[in-house]
Parts: C-alpha cells; structure tokens; sequence
C-alpha cells in the first residue's frame, strides 16, 4: 500500500482542509453562543440552573443510560441481519465510547467512527461500518416517521403555519428518499460497474432495504422507537428538574426537531446550534427563551456525565 508522505501536496491540502473545517466550526458554535447571548436574560437562566432538583436531573442521567443499552441491541440485531455476529456487552461497551466521543469531538457523529473502530475487531471492518451506518439510519427513519405521524398535532400546537408546512414537506421526501434509493441500490447491487466509493454506498443502501419486512424490521421498529422517546423523556425530566410548567405532548413534537438540528455537523457537538434550535422551536409554542435555553444546556451537560462510562471504557484493555 502507498504512503503518502507528510509533505506531500495531498497531506498539505488535508492538513488544510482539517484546520479550514475546525475554523468553520469554532465560527459556528462561537455566533451562535454570540447571538443567544445577546437575546436571553442570563439572570433568568441563572435562576433556573441553580433552582434545578438534583435527584430528577439524576433520574434523567439513568433512563438515558437504559436507553443507550437498547440503542447497542440495535447495532446487534443490525449485524445479526448482515450475517455477522455481534457480543451485546462489547457492543454496550462499543456504544459508550463512542457516545463519549460524541461529545468531545467537533461533531455528533464522529463516535461512529469510534465505535466502527472497535467493532470491527469482531465483525471486520466493512460489517462494522455498514452496521453503524445503518444503526444510525434506523434512529434518522423512526424520527422522521414520527414526525409525519404527528403531523395533525403540529398543526393544533404550533403558532406558525408554515413550521407544519416544512416539517411534513422534510420529514416526507427524507424518508421516501431512503426508502426509493434503498429499493435501487437493491437492484443494482453486484453489478460492480462503479467506482468502489459508489459501490459501497449502493452496498450500505442495499442492506437498509433488508430491513423493510418481517423480524429485521421489527426489531428496529421497537428499539428505534425506545430510543426516540428516551430522548424526549430525558429532556422533559430536565424541565421538569428546572420547574418548568410544559405540557408532555409539546415536549413529544419539539424535542426531535431539536435534537435533529443538533446533528449539524458544521459545530461543536452541537453546542451552540442545538441551543438556538431550541430557542427557535420552543419559542413557536410559546416557551420563554431562557427556559428553552436552559432545557438544552441541561441536557448538553447530561449528553456529558451519561458519556463518562466511555471514557472509563476506552481506557480499560481489550
């Protein structure tokens, strides 16, 4: 296999790219941080952060961890239908790092690449990746399947219109998109008349359409929609922790889109981005600015805590 020396013209031009996306990124995070700074009141968020019940803000920290338990028999059953196996408590072990990562890296996806990197010591390195892949497709199709379902309690609860309008309209060609290209690459695969990127692609999208029936589908079915909702209960017990008087049916239709917003990979783990998001939404339905503000710090710093036992993990030897 070729090396490519570290002076070389490409090594330059990644080194480049590298520190241009890690100032894009520092530029996100930093104006949004500026721009929510500018249009809170800090004394309202200070008085909501040290007002916080801590034995409710604990009991969110646990049902977040039972929940990334199921996530992880997720990525068994996903190997299980690629014809490989996988061991769930190296998986759990596998899923916590990489949710670690998550959060220290500059954006919510790159525990993934952590988590394939441990995997494919059992399963290869190709299972491991179609199988993350495909785990964090599974939780993207549940998302937007509810968001569609909910769609007639968008349209009761939400002040602006045009909100239900983009949310159907995204939601809808999102999930028709997977589904119409999946249904392709179906066809297709084996045909080995593309570049091997191309190829891999098709190969990943292929599998997604394995999933549609039967055993397979079912079991993501029931773990997707477990996880959906942890992160909705989580949230909402963070509001709950923080005295906050919202309705449990306004924190089902908000939260997913927050939570979706903050996979913007152009940011830090989010931060920032998934605090405006937060303003932004809550704030259709009403809810003051500095509650949606602290709601979403709560829950950043709980993404941080229920991250610990991969930092403990990672550093354990195989």
């Amino acid at each position: 296999m070729t090396q490519i020396s570290a002076d070389s013209p490409a090594a330059k031009y990644s080194r480049i790219k590298e520190s241009l996306l890690f100032l894009v990124k520092v530029a996100v995070t930093s104006l949004s941080i500026y721009v929510i700074s500018r249009s809170i009141s800090w004394d309202g968020v200070l008085e909501l952060l040290t007002n916080i019940r801590l034995e409710v803000f604990g009991l969110a920290i646990l049902i977040y961890w039972a929940a990334q338990i199921v996530s992880a028999l997720r990525c068994v059953y996903v190997a299980r239908t690629l014809n490989a196996y996988l061991d769930l408590t190296d998986t759990i072990r596998a899923h916590f790092v990489g949710l670690w990562f998550n959060q220290v890296l500059p954006t919510g996806l790159g525990g993934d690449a952590v988590k394939v990197a441990i995997l494919k010591k059992w399963v290869g390195l190709s299972i491991a990746t179609r199988a993350v892949v495909i785990d964090r497709v599974s939780g993207l199709m549940i998302l937007m399947f509810m968001l569609i379902v909910q769609l007639p309690l968008y349209a009761v609860y939400f002040n602006e219109s045009n909100w239900v309008i983009w949310i159907g309209l995204v939601s809808s060609l999102a999930f028709l998109s997977v589904l119409f290209f999946s249904y392709l690459a179906s066809s297709v695969i084996g045909q080995n008349r593309y570049r091997f990127g191309i190829n891999y692609l098709i190969r990943i999208l292929a599998d997604i359409w394995n999933f549609r029936k039967g055993q397979p589908l079912w079991e993501q079915f029931w773990t997707s929609l477990i996880v959906h909702f942890n992160g909705i209960v989580v949230f909402g017990l963070i509001g709950l922790s923080m005295g906050l008087d919202v309705i449990p049916i306004l924190y089902i239709l908000v939260v997913p889109i927050v939570l979706l917003i903050a996979l913007f990979p152009f940011s830090f783990a989010g931060w920032g981005v998934r605090e405006a998001g937060a303003i932004l939404i809550f704030e259709t339905i009403d809810i003051p600015k500095e509650a949606a503000f602290g709601m979403s710090l709560g829950f950043g710093v709980l993404l941080l805590i229920a991250g610990l036992p991969g930092l403990f993990a990672g550093m354990l030897k195989n």
